[in-house]
């Protein structure tokens, strides 16, 4: 973007695409790459933009500039952020972000983010068909390999080689962007939900379930509450997990219990060695022995792979990457429809070529709501 390389976050849950200017002092810009904004390119539209995303607020302006995907585009709208505060989550490592959905047609701020990514590629003649698609990739379990660094995004089309077939497809709710409703989703023996709606969040780490869902998990006694909110399962009750079942039309994905939990030091690392007074060389190697040790003796927590959701008014699902890194996901904004597969990591051996030209399309499997066969289970 102006002629800078950007790792950005893809977010298929909003709109809003944004990076940091070189003129931000904000303290959680400090280690990413900032926009510069060259003269040659860089134009303002003199109109500032403020927002709220997950916790945090930004405030800045927006600007046309070339973006380059596979071949550049003269006039990409987008917002220079100047001002950031909140709890912003540096462990994933990117500068910004790019929505990959419409805004609601009554939020006169993102009229510049009607036109999307996806329409830029397709008004471009580089596919022909508004469809994209993602698969999660990397080492199970370890939150930064398998959730964003790791996979495979397409544009246009689909590659056979990366879903067990077939792919099922869902009608948008109300036809919108990336909502879907699903069928029925089961924790064990214990029903969730049923006729759920839920948006499909690929910048979302966590899957968030309404409280209604969320109390029927705590009262498993498996899963536990943490002191700030959070789910986690101590190590002791491991093998009390249940595997989790998302039912879409007639077909069962099932998700393994040993994949809803992943080892989290964080909770025990903030009090682990307080009030030693020794080096900051020593204490870091004193901390790593420590976690280290925690994970050979499995004594700990482990981070759940659905949290609560904090609007206690929302009732929608946020299916986020802890759940939707098992399935191969198709976006089609076409149809207006989506699509899920059972994903196929072979990652080491395909390798990562993003932004690469399909030249294949999915065949989708239709919902029939009058439908009598027998459903059909996939384990992810």
């Amino acid at each position: 973007m102006g002629r800078q390389p950007f790792m950005v976050l893809l977010d298929t849950g909003g709109w809003t695409r944004w990076i940091p200017s070189i003129k931000s002092t904000s303290a959680e810009f400090a280690y990413r790459n900032k926009y510069t904004g060259q003269p040659e390119t860089s134009i303002s539209l003199n109109q500032e933009f403020e927002t709220s995303y997950s916790g945090e607020k930004y405030r800045g302006h927006v600007v046309t500039d070339e973006l380059w995907v596979g071949r550049v585009f003269p006039q990409f709208k987008f917002v220079v952020v100047m001002e950031s505060t909140g709890a912003v989550d540096k462990r994933e490592g990117y500068d910004g972000i790019i929505g990959m959905r419409r805004p609601p047609s009554n939020d006169g701020r993102c009229e510049f983010s009607n036109t999307t990514i996806l329409d830029y590629i397709v008004e471009a003649g580089i596919v022909t068909d508004a469809i994209f698609t993602f698969r999660f990739c990397g080492e199970k379990g370890v939150r930064g390999d398998s959730w964003f660094i790791h996979g495979n995004l397409e544009f246009g089309g689909t590659r056979t080689e990366y879903y067990h077939p077939p792919i099922v497809s869902l009608s948008l709710y109300q036809g919108t962007q990336w909502v879907v409703d699903i069928t029925s989703i089961e924790y064990g023996d214990l029903l969730l939900c049923e006729r759920c709606l839920a948006y499909a969040d690929t910048g979302s780490p966590d899957t968030y379930a309404p409280a209604e869902a969320s109390n029927k998990i705590l009262e498993t006694l498996t899963v536990d509450k943490h002191v700030h909110g959070l789910l986690h399962v101590p190590a002791h009750k491991l093998n009390q997990v249940r595997p989790l079942r998302i039912k879409l039309a007639s077909r069962i994905f099932t998700v393994p219990s040993q994949e809803l939990t992943r080892f989290v030091s964080d909770y025990l690392s903030v009090f682990a060695f307080q009030g030693l007074l020794i080096s900051y060389e020593i204490l870091f190697a004193y901390m790593c022995l420590f976690l280290y040790f925690l994970q050979v003796w499995n004594v700990g927590f482990y981070h759940f792979a659905i949290q609560i959701e904090p609007d206690t008014s929302e009732k929608t699902w946020t299916l986020g990457v802890s759940l939707l890194r098992h399935f191969y996901l198709l976006f089609d904004q076409q149809n207006n429809q989506m699509g899920f597969a059972a994903h196929y990591n072979n990652y080491a051996r395909i390798g990562t070529r993003p932004f690469k030209r399909a030249v294949m399309h999915a065949e989708m499997e239709p919902i029939d709501p009058d439908s009598t066969a027998r459903d059909v289970e996939d384990y992810l």
